[in-house]
């Protein structure tokens, strides 16, 4: 097995599973046993493309270990009941598919969710599934910043900072894209506190970087980076909290997090 650019693997064999396939270990399975040359591709966090002989080529999706994916579609009342059943929760992260423009654009890769706008996203009532002291990050599109802060401080929620997302391509270039008035090359996630930071939750927003700069892989799907900064720190600590990602894909699932949404348990590779 070489490695090649790109965190890709060419591999040449038969049957294919005659490989030791260390850092992909749950590619040895029987479904490869007819391919006798492929390309294995890191399109994503947990996602690998396979490309065999013939220029055939599907997506491969690896569950990390610990983490846990609920794949169910996500209204006011659904949630009610989420939390009902598994109570509340001392950091919860959210990437909404927020709508964009006029209309109801496909949002990211998913052909499934219907985008929400700002008031359908407040209706939720995400914060009844946080527990006193527990951290909220939540990714705002530009449009809606101002108006996110303002309604979240009239809650129980204090605004912290802004975590900037910096898109960099292959080529550590950052990437922008044509916004409403400016090019865009970054997104922002915004750090919340229910009530006040206790001892816990105040080390590890200590630990979080206001920026970061990681690579744009496919349309919408948000970087590890953060994510693994979080757990990281409640890792150092030996902390015992409980972790939930709110319409969470499955190239985001992360060991201790618990992943609702749609996507948790699927991937399409849409670009």
């Amino acid at each position: 097995m070489t490695r090649m650019k790109n965190n890709s693997f060419l591999v040449m064999t038969s049957p294919l599973t005659n490989v030791d396939f260390r850092s992909v270990p749950e590619l040895m399975n029987k479904r490869f046993r007819c391919l006798q040359c492929v390309e294995l591709r890191c399109i994503a966090n947990n996602v690998w493309r396979v490309l065999n002989i013939e220029d055939k080529s599907f997506d491969f999706l690896i569950k990390p270990q610990n983490a846990v994916p609920m794949e169910f579609h996500l209204t006011p009342n659904t949630w009610d009941e989420f939390v009902k059943t598994y109570n509340k929760f001392d950091i919860i992260h959210l990437d909404p598919p927020w709508k964009v423009g006029r209309g109801n654009p496909l949002f990211g890769f998913s052909q499934r969710y219907e985008t929400m706008n700002f008031e359908d996203i407040i209706a939720m009532d995400f914060l009844k599934g946080l527990n006193d002291g527990g951290l909220f990050l939540c990714w705002v599109v530009n449009a809606h910043i101002h108006n996110f802060i303002e309604y979240m401080n009239k809650t129980n929620l204090q605004f912290i900072k802004a975590i900037t997302w910096i898109k960099v391509g292959e080529n550590g270039k950052v990437q922008t894209v044509l916004g409403h008035y400016l090019s865009h090359g970054t997104e922002v996630c915004l750090l919340f506190v229910k009530g006040s930071l206790n001892d816990k939750t105040r080390n590890i927003v200590h630990m979080l970087p206001d920026h970061f700069i990681a690579k744009r892989t496919i349309s919408s799907a948000k970087p590890q980076t953060l994510l693994r900064i979080l757990n990281e720190s409640i890792n150092q600590f030996k902390y015992s909290l409980r972790q939930l990602d709110i319409f969470g894909r499955f190239n985001n699932l992360e060991p201790n997090w618990i992943t609702v949404g749609l996507d948790a348990k699927s991937f399409s590779s849409r670009k």
